[in-house]
């Protein structure tokens, strides 16, 4: 025993909520999709797309993004957390019953089996801003930043604090 314990039942709600979100999103996703034929009929009298039609499609193009990326963040995030949850019961087996009844559960409701038709690994990093994007958000709201790349720097922040105990600890 490691000294401490995890509560499977929490990851596994916490998993299963994540997928659900994935696929409420996606939904919308797929409804916003199914205006792209309206695109034509946005146009002036004479058939050419005026300045506010083009940023009405820029801005449901980018719109159609975040909704993507946010689909396929909660899809991983719920791999990841149905992914710890087996790893923890590999350490604690007194918990493995209560995973593999999770585990059951999800396959039988078809949790996490949505098909998103994109890949979440590609989609979940961060989203492709247009050029002709929006500007700058009300109180700084969005990000230039590479998600991956502050994942990598909590990873090596972690790496770093281990390390430092392990040389107290050797004192």
């Amino acid at each position: 025993m490691t000294g401490y314990t995890v509560n499977i039942e929490t990851v596994m709600q916490l998993a299963q909520s994540n997928y659900t979100i994935a696929e409420k999103y996606a939904e919308v996703t797929k409804k916003l999709t199914r205006t792209d034929g309206a695109r034509d009929h946005l146009t002036d009298q004479y058939g050419s797309a005026t300045e506010a039609d083009n940023e009405i499609m820029s801005l449901l193009d980018e719109f159609e993004g975040y909704l993507k990326t946010t689909t396929a963040r909660y899809y991983l995030t719920g791999e990841q957390l149905e992914t710890a949850a087996g790893r923890y019961v590999e350490q604690e087996q007194s918990q493995l019953g209560q995973y593999r009844e999770w585990r059951e559960s999800f396959d039988r409701a078809g949790v996490g089996d949505y098909d998103l038709n994109w890949d979440p690994d590609e989609v979940a990093r961060d989203t492709e801003r247009p050029e002709d994007a929006t500007g700058t958000q009300p109180g700084e709201f969005g990000t230039e930043e590479d998600p991956a790349e502050r994942d990598e720097q909590g990873r090596q922040y972690l790496e770093d604090l281990e390390d430092s105990t392990e040389q107290e600890r050797d004192r």
